[in-house]
């Protein structure tokens, strides 16, 4: 089962950001969520980051709503007629192996947005403000998840003695932070296809954790 309001990838997208929001809710597979590619909502909402079991199925409701929408809610950060960007997030749902499954992924974007809404703002003495700033010029997604059934799943390469093998690893809690310096280098008027960014991934079960940072 799958509705999704998609975004809009054309000219009209590009001159007039607002058609870039959109929706998607529905039923998918693990492999559809992991495995989704930039231009679909899964990846652009950040779902795909969620490290979950490739053959469960699980609920998925995500929205992304352009800033252009938001200025007036947070005009610090996001001033009319300033840089657009796209504040998203997505809730992932699943019962499988006994147990739920929840996660969730915030968009940088969103977050600089809530925290620098002129009310936060001003009852933090401006401390949210200055995050916002900083989320909307570093942060990417950030999420964090649960699961009594151990679903979440990460691959890990380690060396045995003899050859480098990928282990899977089950879990119980997962959390995500992905940062960037588009932000940074937009204002800079470098080349578009100049980019630099990075991700870690942690997840645990009972006492154990592991790290995925790239």
């Amino acid at each position: 089962m799958e509705l999704a309001i998609t975004s809009a990838k054309n000219v009209a997208a590009n001159s007039f950001p607002i058609l870039q929001s959109g929706m998607c809710f529905g039923e998918f597979s693990g492999s559809e969520i992991t495995g989704a590619r930039p231009g679909n909502l899964l990846a652009d909402h950040g779902c795909s980051n969620v490290p979950l079991d490739s053959d469960d199925k699980y609920m998925v409701m995500s929205v992304g709503i352009s800033t252009v929408l938001l200025s007036k809610l947070c005009p610090a950060v996001y001033p009319p007629g300033g840089d657009h960007a796209i504040a998203s997030f997505c809730a992932v749902y699943g019962s499988c192996r006994g147990g739920p499954t929840m996660g969730m992924i915030l968009s940088g974007p969103l977050i600089a947005c809530v925290a620098g809404n002129p009310m936060l703002a001003s009852a933090t003495k401006g401390a949210s403000l200055a995050f916002g700033l900083a989320a909307k010029s570093f942060l990417s997604f950030i999420g964090l998840g649960f699961s009594l059934g151990s679903d979440f799943e990460a691959g890990f390469e380690i060396y045995d003695g003899n050859q480098i093998r990928t282990v899977t690893i089950e879990a119980n809690y997962f959390d995500y932070v992905e940062v960037g310096l588009d932000g940074i280098f937009s204002k800079l008027k470098t080349p578009p296809f100049l980019s630099f960014s990075g991700h870690q991934t942690r997840i645990a079960k009972v006492d154990q954790m592991f790290n995925d940072p790239s």
